[in-house]
């Protein structure tokens, strides 16, 4: 009779057949099995939670910033106009000097512009080659700068003689919301300074 070969009832079972090759059972992990494990890595990205936050921050902050952005903005566009303004008067002062002729800086507070004239005729604008005339509202478009008020010797006109020195002294003073300023020319040297008030 042939015999056959069986397996006996008291062996092992095969791996994969319920048991896992260490003893325990299917689908639970050793501790050492759970220590090679990683959870899977959170998207990179935010949550509406986290989006609404921000956005709320920046809102407040906004909002507490805008009182003081807006105060500094008349300051700074003042600071701008009064610096544009002593360039201007400068650029009068070199040509006089450097043409051997005055050159004139006629004030018209009424109308917020200054002009700058070789005798009676318009300089003209070494960029723009117009008429240099300037408006200060319209140079800082929103600013609100205009010139308050102006004295050279009682008038509205500051004249540079061919020595850069002017005829007169005098000062202009510009404003732009409730910050003030004064431009001043100094009648012994011509030197040009400013300063906001």
């Amino acid at each position: 009779m042939a015999s056959s070969a069986q397996e006996p009832a008291s062996a092992a079972p095969r791996p994969g057949a319920g048991v896992s090759r260490v003893g325990t059972p299917r689908g639970v992990l050793t501790s050492s099995a759970r220590e090679g494990l990683t959870s899977p890595p959170r998207s990179a990205g935010v949550t509406l939670v986290e989006l609404l936050i921000v956005i709320a921050v920046l809102g407040i902050l906004a909002g507490a910033g805008i009182s003081v952005i807006s105060g500094r903005t008349s300051e700074t566009a003042l600071e701008e106009g009064l610096r544009r303004l002593a360039a201007d008067l400068s650029y009068a002062q070199a040509v006089a000097v450097a043409s051997g002729s005055p050159r004139t800086v006629a004030f018209d507070p009424g109308n917020d512009t200054y002009a700058l004239l070789q005798g009676i005729s318009p300089m003209i604008h070494p960029v723009t080659k117009r008429s240099y005339t300037v408006r200060l509202d319209a140079e800082f478009r929103g600013s609100g700068l205009c010139i308050v008020a102006c004295s050279f010797a009682g008038g509205d006109t500051l004249r540079f003689l061919d020595s850069g020195v002017p005829a007169t002294g005098g000062w202009v003073t510009v404003q732009s919301g409730a910050a003030q300023g004064t431009l001043s020319v100094s009648s012994s040297t011509g030197r040009i300074s400013w300063h906001v008030q």
